[in-house]
């Protein structure tokens, strides 16, 4: 009979019979008991025992104590609700936090909202209730729940900040319009607009008088405007319901109309002027469009929220988000290990790790996190292991490290992690694994990322990139990646651009699959110095794409049904001034100072590279040994044939095999039964993705998730932007 029983049915205790509710709190008041006897460090012992009912000021001070003799914190099962950060600062002697039972230890930030909804009262808001929700529809007073939520901007590229509702633990959706699917300008009637509004276009779907109304109290609409891999969230100035058309409150557009040789306003900017009549978009955030169980939205002026509320519906089950704190901050510390817990529910930003050394994040799980899960800055040494990561707003692992001017690396690891449904706030630039602090720009901004390996990880279901990088001697391999783009265009599974003192970073043995919108590897807008080989793809756009850049080594990779090409080359650096003189390329060389340091050891020649001829052309790419099979084109090269004199081109190998079943291929990671392929085994091709650990115990089931990977359209082929920047230019 276990202690907390035979003690229940003691002299100790009253003889009645006791609820589960008593039970399980009479284990943890046992639990803390006989932490305070057996487990402080005070008396000796190293390891504290914390359970959910000492609350979060007990871990804090759990960690404090630690901190002083390098103890550890062992946490019991249960539900630890957060209101303020976790800090770990200069701690150096080192403290394990670890759950005692995996998956059983969580951390948490949300609110419970029970006894907070409300029917809806409101004369004038029940008339603009959908037919769907009428009588259903519930309402919370934020201000009852000390929350003040700004309206949206007139302009945003993604939702920040913005609380968000979770039942049993599962995000629910901001209403929208259509629940599925886009609606589409019909046609562009002025792309630019003026400094009082934005552009205007005609709409078809009838809907749209439904809101007119509304506008005066903020309606918004999300849309890939110009290009398909950038949405846009802008605030609607008027809807005239006579000319059908709508009148957005600002230009989306920036100095002089151009954002990197994009051209700006509305309207697809491969059909100008009046668009292409597929420019996606929808409405957000709207009473009148909450009509599935679930849907939700916040008034700004009245300072309310609405929910139609879900089948079966728990009221014990609701909660909110809204608190943008870290969950956990280390800092300046050594040796800090968490072992499996699970983050969940939070707005904000996880874990960040900061001028930290040999710290381990293992066997933990991150969901609901609408922030970025997990941030390295700096430091040297840390493992980041075996974790799984679910449902995030933005990047789940963004880290930095190193120094780049000296080329010294910081030695961290990112290894057999699981991603899935990230991006789920930013729906662009936001991927699994974001090396360097990249964006959509150039310069400092990319950060340090040296010396930074990335292997084993899984990555599916995304709206936009798996692996976003930069930086220097960067090793990412054994990765699969399979289901990414699925809202966007122009992207690769493996993404960089811009920055030609990039240099060093090895892609190799990766599988790239079944992600027919989006590019494999992709060396974007001049990026340099890639070696990339031994990857397998299939079904992409085009297998590795090089956008006029230098240096990238590009060998024995072996290319599937791509729709584009396997390899495509271009020389648009002669239109885009790809040249020393250009500082978004220069600048890079002075801040880094090529001229001092490693980088001549390094890359022998690289502090002359400036004055190289024809930078403006391909310049020292290799690209040969490479497999195609079933592709729509093997090695394709955008430009005249004198573009592309100063690169390496050796023998590569088109196949056609008609019956050839990938589907069993990438089922079983086994690509021994292709005939006609010399030395198969090289790819290694089933040792990429997951494997099982003391951390990770069983693996997902590839069948299944293969399996339920719906139908995408084709993708956006990445050279047609670049022929029409040019051509524009």
């Amino acid at each position: 009979m276990p202690l907390l029983k035979r003690l229940a049915k003691s002299r100790y205790f009253c003889t009645c019979s006791i609820s589960n509710n008593q039970y399980n709190t009479m284990k943890h008041l046992l639990i803390l008991l006989l932490a305070c006897i057996f487990s402080f460090p005070c008396l000796g012992q190293s390891i504290i025992q914390l359970s959910p009912l000492q609350g979060e000021n007990s871990i804090q001070t759990a960690i404090e104590k630690a901190a002083m003799n390098g103890s550890s914190i062992l946490l019991h099962d249960g539900d630890y609700i957060l209101n303020k950060s976790i800090e770990i600062k200069d701690c150096k002697k080192g403290v394990i936090i670890k759950g005692k039972n995996p998956g059983k230890v969580q951390f948490r930030c949300d609110k419970p909202l029970k006894g907070k909804l409300k029917p809806v009262r409101d004369i004038q808001i029940e008339s603009r209730i959908h037919p769907k929700a009428q009588e259903k529809i519930m309402e919370i007073d934020l201000s009852e729940i000390g929350i003040n939520i700004p309206s949206f901007p007139a302009l945003m590229k993604e939702r920040k900040n913005f609380p968000q509702l979770i039942y049993n633990n599962e995000l629910l959706p901001l209403s929208r319009y259509p629940n599925k699917g886009y609606l589409y300008m019909k046609k562009v009637i002025d792309n630019f607009g003026t400094a009082e509004q934005g552009g205007t276009f005609e709409y078809s779907d009838p809907e749209h008088a439904k809101w007119v109304n509304t506008v005066k109290d903020g309606v918004w609409f999300t849309g890939y405007w110009r290009i398909p891999w950038q949405a846009w969230t802008v605030r609607i100035k008027e809807i005239n319901p006579i000319k059908q058309t709508v009148t957005h409150s600002v230009g989306i557009e920036t100095k002089n109309g151009k954002d990197v040789g994009i051209f700006g306003g509305i309207g697809s900017k491969y059909h100008r002027p009046y668009g292409s009549g597929k420019e996606e978009y929808y409405v957000e955030n709207l009473l009148e469009e909450i009509d599935q169980p679930g849907e939700w939205c916040i008034d700004f002026t009245a300072q309310k929220l609405y929910l139609f509320p879900p089948q079966h519906f728990d009221e014990n089950l609701l909660s909110i988000v809204s608190d943008i704190t870290p969950l956990i901050n280390i800092t300046n510390s050594s040796h800090i290990k968490i072992e499996n817990i699970s983050f969940k529910n939070h707005l904000g930003n996880g874990i960040i790790i900061k001028d930290a050394t040999d710290c381990l994040i293992a066997g933990c799980n991150f969901k609901n996190i609408l922030g970025d899960a997990l941030i390295i800055q700096g430091g040297k040494q840390n493992r980041i292991q075996s974790n799984n990561f679910d449902y995030i707003g933005r990047t789940c692992i963004e880290v930095s490290g190193g120094n780049r001017k000296n080329l010294v690396p910081c030695k961290h690891l990112i290894e057999n992690n699981y991603f899935t449904r990230f991006g789920e706030i930013q729906r662009s630039y936001a991927p699994a694994i974001k090396l360097g602090a990249f964006t959509t720009g150039i310069g400092v901004e990319e950060g340090n990322a040296v010396g930074i390996t990335v292997r084993h990880n899984l990555v599916h279901n995304a709206p936009h990139a798996a692996f976003i990088y930069g930086g220097n001697n960067n090793i990412m391999e054994y990765n699969e990646v399979f289901d990414i783009a699925q809202v966007t265009g122009d992207v690769g599974a493996f993404y960089s651009r811009w920055d030609w003192t990039s240099r060093g970073n090895v892609l190799r043995y990766n599988f790239i699959h079944h992600s027919p919108r989006a590019n494999a590897l992709y060396a974007d807008d001049g990026h340099a110095g890639d070696s990339i080989y031994n990857n397998v793809v299939y079904q992409v756009v085009s297998g590795t794409i090089v956008g006029g850049g230098h240096c990238n080594y590009i060998h024995n990779n072996l290319y599937f049904n791509c729709s584009a090409a396997g390899i495509s080359i271009d020389a648009r650096g002669k239109k885009r001034n790809y040249n020393a003189q250009n500082p978004e390329f220069s600048h890079l060389f002075d801040v880094f100072q090529i001229n001092e340091g490693n980088w001549d050891n390094t890359y022998p020649g690289i502090s002359k590279f400036l004055q190289t001829e024809h930078l403006e052309l391909p310049i020292d790419n290799s690209i040969a040994d490479n497999t195609f099979i079933n592709c729509r084109c093997g090695l394709r090269k955008e430009g005249k044939d004198e573009d592309f004199q100063y690169s390496h081109f050796g023998n590569n190998t088109n196949l056609l095999i008609p019956d050839l079943n990938f589907q069993e291929i990438s089922i079983l990671k086994s690509l021994k039964n292709i005939q006609g392929v010399d030395s198969i085994e090289k790819y290694q091709l089933e040792k990429c993705g997951l494997y099982t650990d003391k951390y990770r115990t069983s693996l997902p089931d590839r069948i299944l998730l293969i399996n339920s990977i719906q139908q995408q359209k084709e993708g956006f082929d990445s050279i047609k932007d670049q022929q029409v920047t040019n051509n524009n230019q």
